[in-house]
C-alpha cells in the first residue's frame, strides 16, 4: 500500500498533449525529472503509480508527461484534472528535518493571544517571505512567529504581530 504521507505533490495534470496519449502537467513543485520513473495519481481516492516512460519541458512551469499503457488522448483525458504525487525524495532540495512548505496546507493555525486563527488554505512562496494564507489573511511564516508546531495534530501556534490579525 502507498503511504500518502510518503508523497510529495508536484503538480496537477492539465490536458491531453497530441494525439498519442501525452499529457501536460502544471508544475508546483520542483523534484528530480531524471530520477522520476513512476507518478502516484489518486483514482477513487486510492493512490495508484503510473509508470513514466519520457518527461520533457514545456515551459517554465509545464512539463509533459508519457505514461506506459497511456496511449491516447482519450485515455489521457481520464486523467485530466488530477492531482500527480512522487515520493518526497524526488523533491529537489529536500531536506529531511524540514516538511515542504505546501504540506502545511490544511494545518490549524492558532495564535498564543486570540486562539484559533483558522486553516491554511494555501502557502504563496512567490516572494522571499513566504505566506500561509488563513481566512483570506497572509500570515508570515517566519520562525520569529512559531511558538511550536505539532505535525500529527496538524497544529501550527504562532505569536503574530499585534494587529495583523485586525487587517
Amino acid at each position: 500500500m502507498i503511504d500518502i504521507q510518503q508523497l510529495l505533490q508536484i503538480g496537477t495534470f492539465t490536458k491531453p498533449h497530441g494525439l498519442k496519449g501525452e499529457i501536460s502537467l502544471s508544475l508546483q513543485n520542483d523534484f528530480d525529472m531524471d530520477e522520476c520513473d513512476c507518478v502516484i495519481v489518486p483514482i477513487e481516492g486510492i493512490p495508484v503509480p503510473f509508470f513514466v516512460s519520457e518527461i520533457r519541458g514545456k515551459g517554465a512551469e509545464t512539463l509533459l508527461f508519457t505514461i506506459d499503457d497511456i496511449e491516447s488522448a482519450e485515455d489521457a483525458r481520464m486523467l485530466c484534472g488530477a492531482p500527480v504525487y512522487v515520493d518526497k525524495s524526488l523533491s529537489a532540495g529536500f531536506d529531511d528535518d524540514m516538511l515542504p512548505v505546501n504540506l502545511l496546507v490544511g494545518f490549524e493555525i492558532r495564535d498564543v493571544h486570540h486562539g484559533t486563527v483558522g486553516i491554511i488554505t494555501d502557502v504563496d512562496t512567490s516572494t522571499p517571505n513566504t505566506l500561509f494564507l488563513v481566512n483570506d489573511i497572509m500570515i508570515p511564516a517566519a520562525e520569529e512567529y512559531i511558538v511550536s508546531f505539532d505535525d500529527k495534530k496538524r497544529i501550527i501556534e504562532m505569536e503574530l504581530p499585534e494587529g495583523l490579525l485586525d487587517l
